[in-house]
């Protein structure tokens, strides 16, 4: 009797294991995760090839992990354990004890033959020298450069301060706004330039930005006061999906509106879509209310306000220039952004044709660091 007791335990735990292998392994239902905003990998395909080549062993692998049941249980349980054993400098993503989840520094890739932050910056000085077009270039520095005082003891090095020198110096042709300045200067004074779930600048931090690229372009902007500033709640970004920490408390946002008449133009590929609002706010019913800033990511976007007194600018940009762009709005007539990752068309098809007057690039730094889409400035 006490032998079939011993055995009752190893058992149910092998019954267990069973059970939610066959879940994982069987249950497809489940193809996007809301938590970490991504789809998750499907199930590989079963061909002699991919078998003898090994590729399905690999794509079953990553299958299973992703749909492993309980998945965002596990990881969450990883993540505070991890806290709790005094680990937190050693994520990816730190969690601070005011609540904000902050990504570590980017590092460049050393097995990469190429260094794309110095070819970025290359890039952004050709393109600027072959088209004449007075141009500025904005490096938004990551969240942990900034607020630094939040991070936990013997965190990684965040070398933003020298590659943003590197920009200044790399970029003769460009003039250069240093987004520090403005953020550090905000942020010494309480507010809140980052958002706590998210790597991306608020409001609050793309209106810094914004007057400082006025002062810069001797433009005129509005107060903060003739904004009508509307919150709304529950919003987790893009540290949140990544993190772990899924009790952190949801982050605001903040949409801030002069209520000017615009005509905006959304094209993906062969599809487009025109509005008479810079800010989608259907996507405030979801989990990530980022894109409720011009409908999030896409290829070109074109932003018409006749009553303004600038020209035509043409923003060359990442996902930071989303909720800096509706800014720019009051000072230009047309603006067309381009998000390089996704824009295969000839560029001159809108600087010749629209007749630009000047050009902003506008990154964060990571970007920078780990991405080579500025290549197709020259396709």
């Amino acid at each position: 009797m006490k032998k079939i007791s011993r055995m009752i335990l190893p058992i149910l735990f092998i019954g267990f294991l069973t059970v939610v292998a066959a879940i994982t392994l069987f249950d497809d239902s489940n193809v996007y995760s809301e938590n970490e905003k991504r789809y998750l990998a499907p199930f590989p395909e079963f061909t002699w090839e991919n078998i003898k080549s090994g590729k399905f062993a690999e794509e079953l692998e990553t299958y299973m992990s992703d749909h492993l049941w309980g998945r965002d249980f596990y990881v969450g349980v990883d993540a505070y354990y991890s806290k709790t054993m005094g680990k937190n400098a050693l994520r990816d993503i730190y969690s601070t004890d005011d609540g904000y989840l902050i990504n570590a520094p980017k590092e460049q890739d050393k097995s990469d033959p190429v260094n794309h932050y110095e070819k970025n910056l290359s890039n952004f000085e050709s393109f600027t020298v072959f088209n004449g077009i007075k141009s500025t270039l904005i490096i938004v520095p990551s969240s942990g450069y900034i607020m630094e005082d939040k991070l936990p003891d013997f965190h990684k090095e965040y070398n933003d301060g020298e590659l943003i020198v590197k920009a200044s110096e790399a970029t003769p042709s460009v003039r250069f706004l240093d987004a520090r300045e403005p953020l550090m200067e905000a942020y010494s004074k309480g507010k809140q330039v980052y958002y706590k779930t998210d790597h991306h600048l608020t409001s609050q931090g793309s209106y810094e930005l914004y007057k400082a690229y006025c002062k810069l372009n001797g433009m005129e902007y509005p107060e903060v006061g003739e904004y009508t500033i509307t919150t709304h709640g529950d919003f987790y970004g893009t540290t949140y999906s990544g993190s772990g920490y899924w009790l952190t408390k949801p982050d605001n946002l903040e949409i801030w509106d002069l209520g000017e008449s615009v005509t905006v133009t959304v094209v993906e590929g062969d599809e487009s879509e025109v509005c008479n609002s810079m800010f989608f706010k259907e996507h405030l019913g979801q989990m990530d209310k980022y894109p409720v800033y011009l409908d999030g990511n896409h290829s070109y976007v074109k932003i018409e306000n006749p009553n303004a007194k600038g020209g035509k600018l043409l923003v060359i940009r990442d996902s930071f220039g989303q909720n800096f762009v509706p800014f720019l709005a009051h000072n230009y007539k047309e603006i067309y952004m381009l998000d390089m990752r996704y824009y295969r068309n000839p560029i001159s098809l809108i600087t010749e044709s629209a007749k630009i007057d000047e050009v902003l690039y506008i990154y964060g730094i990571d970007t920078l660091l780990t991405d080579s889409s500025s290549s197709y400035l020259f396709f």
